[in-house]
């Protein structure tokens, strides 16, 4: 099973976790598709929150959790880092 969430906002991140417990106590297979959006300081808090508790969830029931992780502001993060090698070349 694939459970496909955001890190962002309270519900989708809550009942996502409380979905992939009960996946993994009846031993269910699940992998994790979490998309992330890190434009603002909450954002990102709430990204590595959601990342802290996928974590936790999956020492707790001692199963891997496989997780892939996809932004939805892949242009700012790349303009971000074109503006940090900017700098640097000059």
């Amino acid at each position: 099973i694939y459970l496909v969430f955001s890190s962002n906002g309270g519900s989708g991140n809550v009942i996502a976790s409380v979905i992939l417990k009960e996946l993994l106590t009846k031993n269910i297979p699940v992998a994790c598709l979490i998309v992330h959006d890190t434009t603002s300081k909450q954002y990102a808090l709430e990204a590595k929150a959601c990342i802290e508790s996928i974590y936790n969830i999956a020492v707790n029931s001692n199963k891997a959790i496989p997780v892939n992780y996809y932004f939805n502001n892949t242009i700012l993060i790349l303009n971000f880092y074109m503006k940090i090698a900017i700098k640097i070349v000059h």
